[in-house]
């Protein structure tokens, strides 16, 4: 996986491209990389599906894989988590008579969505640098017929599919394994990237969780794993050292925030150093270009901290034009910070001149629009330049708004 790949697949999404690649790994078992992994499991009596995917389209393109090999009906969709990219293709399965089993948690998380739709499509625009056509999606997304809490075992044609919930990227994960094949699906349990544990606009992961939840995959040694993202794994060297990887950062994150609160640090200073052990900093399956140990510090401190960060100035905040106001009207010279922003542009130091051009912006300064005008380009440099997918994203979309505010 790599930002190309991640940006490929959200091309393929917004274009509602229906073709996919339907790859036979061994008898009884195709995968199809999209941008949420889907599995296809084949028995004597039936198939078990493996997450929809994101769309309708994409999730018709497998079904038409599925009928070119097989005809035995659709028994089984498994949600691995209730995520979009995961869940938003199920109707078609459904209307093949599948019945959807998931955690129990899936209900609430779908039911947030559908609440809170509109500040999805926002948050996820942001994230994805795309136009999310999902305003129907949260509306029509097909909650479980089968919820468990903890463990669930089906059993069709001669396989046991095990069902085992964990925490990790979200609360209602569900990883399957298949004894009888040594096949694990594990959903976003492992992706190719550090794990997403800390998205800044989205609820509380579990890095704490995720690591003993890969405890938990390793010792079920499986010769396949079929990931939620990325390609599946069939070398147990490969497996091995992705899982250890996974494993030993989430117990690196879980431990330098909870050792930096309990000396009483601040979320600044437990970010302050803070690097990766070479082995894990230098791993392939740790490449920080979707998730990263800065969003996953974050992340983790935010879940176990309330809103105030220690300082008194923050426990009942001016607003921050306020404060802008005040700061202008003290240096009572606008030209000068522009001047010292454009300075700092040219020493790289592009985010340091983004608080300074934000004492004009927020003021509503003389100067605003150039403000506006020079914060938009910064951030559209940040946007280029940044090897992160989120932060990429984030900053494009914000110069963009940016620019159309100034004008």
């Amino acid at each position: 996986m790599s930002i190309a790949s991640l940006q490929n697949d959200m091309k393929n999404y917004a274009s509602q491209n229906s073709d996919v690649v339907f790859e036979k790994v061994r008898d009884g078992y195709y995968f199809v990389k999209a941008f949420g992994n889907v599995g296809v499991v084949e028995t004597d009596e039936g198939i078990v599906v493996i997450d929809s995917t994101l769309s309708t389209a994409q999730a018709e393109g497998i079904l038409s894989k599925i009928r070119a090999v097989t005809n035995q009906p659709i028994k089984y969709l498994i949600y691995t988590h209730g995520h979009g990219d995961h869940v938003g293709g199920a109707r078609v399965f459904k209307n093949e008579g599948a019945q959807i089993i998931a955690q129990r948690n899936v209900i609430a998380r779908l039911e947030r969505y559908k609440e809170l739709n509109n500040y999805h499509y926002i948050i996820n625009e942001r994230q994805f640098a795309t136009s999310f056509q999902m305003s129907n999606l949260w509306d029509e997304v097909l909650f479980p017929d089968i919820v468990y809490d903890q463990e669930y075992v089906i059993t069709l044609g001669g396989k046991t599919f095990h069902l085992i919930h964990g925490k990790g990227e979200t609360d209602d994960a569900t990883v399957i394994h298949i004894p009888e094949d040594d096949v694990v699906f594990t959903g976003d349990f492992i992706i190719r990237s550090f794990p997403n544990v800390g998205n800044p606009a989205k609820d509380i992961r579990f890095a704490k969780e995720w690591a003993l939840m890969m405890e938990k995959i390793r010792s079920l040694q499986p010769k396949i794993t079929f990931p939620g993202h990325g390609p599946y794994i069939n070398n147990p060297k490969i497996f091995d050292a992705h899982t250890t990887a996974i494993k030993e950062s989430m117990e690196f994150v879980q431990e330098r925030v909870v050792s930096g609160l309990n000396d009483g640090k601040s979320l600044e200073e437990i970010l302050e150093g803070a690097k990766l052990p070479s082995h894990l900093e230098e791993s392939p399956y740790l490449a920080q270009f979707y998730g990263c140990l800065d969003f996953a510090i974050r992340g983790t401190y935010r879940r176990y901290t309330g809103w105030y960060d220690g300082n008194p100035t923050n426990l009942y905040p001016e607003k921050s034009r306020t404060v802008a106001a005040e700061i202008n009207s003290l240096i009572a010279n606008e030209e000068k910070i522009l001047n010292r922003a454009n300075e700092l542009i040219q020493i790289n130091k592009h985010r340091l001149a983004l608080y300074l051009l934000d004492i004009i912006i927020e003021s509503e300064g003389k100067l605003c629009k150039e403000a506006q005008n020079v914060k938009a380009e910064i951030v559209a440099h940040l946007s280029e330049v940044d090897e992160n997918y989120m932060r990429k994203n984030i900053y494009h979309n914000a110069s963009n708004v940016i620019l159309k505010e100034s004008n």
